[in-house]
């Protein structure tokens, strides 16, 4: 349908000391998931508070969406109130749609305010919202409605969230995340780079204190934060 495209572009323009475009990695989102950095405390209920339990046996809070709470219960096998990246994608076959285990370590990633590798229910309805959300930016974009999405769409659908990447960032993502090597991205595969690009606009921001767009890292920060990323 689509001609593959070739990922290698030039670096971009200016090196180090050019100042990056104002805002450059999106709008801070309403509640951060990422860490902050080295030294500085945690913002409350996140990086080392444990989410709190739900008890089973109990319904869920009238606020709390039943068919979830079954879906969660369903795939919790030892009770723990809490889910990791196999539970998750079980429970998100549920909706009806697959995503592969990549996908889902990505989305615990940047779900997972305890930093323990599992997400508990009230993360899980974040996490279904936000899953959501892409799928109705996806199907938006979609076109042609071939369940996927091209080259240029993707770009035109990550810029429209905030986030302004140069071309020689943009294909370095669709290279990491276009597996099939198609030039194109499925909704799973979309869903995958908004994670990461969630992700790190989430880490960044624990940083960029004022929201300049602009972070001074020390080779021990710049460590700690790309160890974040790292799936």
């Amino acid at each position: 349908r689509r001609k593959k495209m070739a990922y290698q572009q030039p670096p971009p323009t200016g090196g180090y000391g050019q100042p990056p475009p104002q805002q450059g990695y999106g709008q801070p989102p309403p509640q951060q998931y990422g860490a902050p950095p080295p030294g500085q405390p945690p913002p409350t209920g996140g990086y080392g508070q444990p989410p709190p339990q739900q008890g089973y046996g109990q319904p869920p809070p009238p606020q709390q969406n039943n068919q979830l709470w079954s879906w969660f219960q369903a795939v919790d096998a030892d009770r723990s109130g809490q889910i990791d990246e196999h539970e998750l994608q079980r429970a998100l076959s549920n909706t009806g749609t697959q995503f592969s285990i990549e996908a889902a370590k990505l989305m615990i990633k940047m779900f997972d305010r305890s930093r323990n590798g599992k997400i508990g229910f009230d993360e899980f309805q974040q996490l279904h919202g936000y899953i959501t959300q892409m799928q109705q930016a996806f199907q938006a974009c979609d076109k042609d409605r071939s369940g996927y999405l091209s080259h240029q769409e993707v770009h035109q659908a990550v810029a429209s969230s905030g986030y302004q990447l140069g071309q020689a960032t943009f294909n370095a993502l669709m290279q990491k995340f276009d597996r099939s090597r198609r030039g194109q991205l499925s909704l799973d595969g979309y869903i995958e780079l908004c994670c990461f690009l969630g992700t790190a606009r989430n880490v960044f921001a624990a940083y960029d204190t004022q929201r300049t767009g602009q972070v001074p890292f020390t080779f021990d920060s710049f460590v700690y934060a790309t160890n974040l990323l790292h799936a």
